[in-house]
């Protein structure tokens, strides 16, 4: 996974001329790219106490960009606001600390927006989106951050390629992103539009100039629906995808438990949206097409040599802004986020996320991923059930908690575990309406 910059011979000199002449234009252009840059790039610091799995209890930094000056917008990574309830703060180059808040983070691109609400100073222009066709290869960049806090800083290089290898889709580079680059705008030098969000490495004693950015363009079709009322959450299939090649396909592998009414079977492959062919055929194109679908929506599918069209109900993911959960004697637990697992036989919905170290939950040997099946034999299946069992049992009596690891979560071995716990502690975590004892 990637690591959530003169001739000798006078004879020649006439031909030489129009060349070095370009070439200082194409210099002379950088440096207002980058000026440009340094003005609607901001610098971001979170804090998350509580994390949901996908973070860590830390604080870190991070970049943002400006991309909607009258709603005080910015741009940036999921992994950077953090995918659980914490305080994120963003500066731009003037040094003022602005309070910020997600409006949007995204359960499947590493894409969030944010919100700042004193709007008073912000920079004079926002960023501009390149919403179009994605950058070849040597396209010239320049990636904008703050480097292990060299704060504001910029480097440059060309677009390397296209994967969607770790996930999701990405833009290659070798314009050099490091920690504190996260976040921060992908631009292009030939004219100064964002292309892309800085978002990773792979890591360099492996593998040299191997960077990556979520595309622009996945981006704008979640500020378009934004700023249109609309929900940009995309839906949940239900189903994971073959890979080849180490690269995924749109051809379905498993099909999740309950999901049988979306008509969708094994070995089928999605060409098409409402008849409209894929620009490309990996998950990403997929769901960007599917943001924001209306009821009625059609799947074009290639079944046994046969093109078939299909209506699936297009239930969005569960978005990190609308999770809630249960903090427990210092043990997180919320909804599953494992997709190649099905625990619906077993009646059990709930995963540790987060474990506090010297908590009681750390004590009875509780670790992430484990899955809850009941609470003093009362089978669980819900945050509200489990709040149900906990609400009135005593602070001094040991509660026993029925558990299933995941011992090897490639082979998906498990194992049940029994944890006997003091919860001395309840507390509703999350960004959306808890549910609490």
């Amino acid at each position: 996974m990637p690591h959530r910059p003169a001739r000798a011979a006078l004879l020649f000199l006439s031909s030489v001329t129009p060349l070095l002449t370009a070439t200082a234009t194409a210099e002379t252009g950088v440096e207002p790219i980058f000026a440009a840059a340094r003005s609607y790039t901001a610098y971001v610091r979170t804090r998350i106490e509580v994390p949901y799995i996908e973070d860590e209890q830390q604080s870190q930094i991070g970049a943002a960009f400006l991309v909607d000056r009258e709603r005080g917008w910015l741009l940036t990574n999921g992994h950077v606001t953090g995918r659980s309830p914490g305080t994120v703060q963003v500066a731009f180059i003037d040094g003022r600390v602005r309070a910020a808040r997600p409006i949007y983070i995204d359960p499947y691109l590493d894409i969030a927006v944010l919100e700042v609400a004193d709007r008073s100073g912000l920079p004079a222009t926002a960023a501009t989106m390149d919403c179009g066709s994605i950058p070849g290869v040597g396209h010239p960049v320049g990636a904008f951050g703050h480097p292990e806090d060299l704060r504001f800083t910029g480097t440059r290089g060309i677009i390397s390629g296209f994967t969607a290898r770790f996930g999701e889709d990405r833009l290659q580079t070798d314009a050099p992103i490091n920690p504190g680059n996260s976040g921060g705008p992908l631009i292009s030098l030939e004219n100064g539009k964002v292309v892309g969000i800085n978002t990773d490495q792979l890591a360099p004693e492996k593998v040299q100039n191997a960077n990556f950015a979520v595309l622009a363009r996945q981006a704008c079709r979640i500020l378009e629906l934004l700023r249109a009322g609309k929900d940009p959450t995309p839906p949940n299939l239900g189903v994971t995808f073959f890979a080849e090649n180490d690269e995924p396909t749109l051809t379905v592998a498993r099909l999740a438990a309950g999901t049988a009414g979306s008509g969708l079977q094994r070995y089928d492959r999605i060409v098409a949206v409402n008849d409209v062919t894929l620009d490309w055929t990996t998950e990403g194109a997929l769901l960007d097409r599917l943001r924001g679908a209306t009821p009625g929506t059609t799947l074009q599918v290639e079944r046994d040599g046969k093109q078939i069209s299909l209506r699936p109900p297009l239930q969005p993911a569960l978005a990190p802004l609308k999770r809630s959960g249960l903090y427990v004697a210092g043990a997180l637990l919320s909804v599953s986020t494992l997709r190649n697992f099905d625990f619906n036989d077993m009646q059990t919905a709930l995963m540790v996320h987060f474990v506090e170290e010297g908590s009681p939950a750390d004590a009875a040997g509780l670790q992430i991923y484990d899955h809850l099946v009941a609470v003093n034999g009362r089978k669980i299946g819900s945050l509200e059930e489990l709040a149900a069992a906990l609400d009135g049992v005593p602070d001094d009596q040991l509660t026993t908690l029925e558990l299933l690891r995941l011992v090897d979560r490639e082979d998906r071995f498990l194992e049940s575990v029994l944890a006997r716990i003091v919860v001395d502690e309840v507390e509703a975590v999350g960004f959306g309406k808890p549910t609490a004892p």
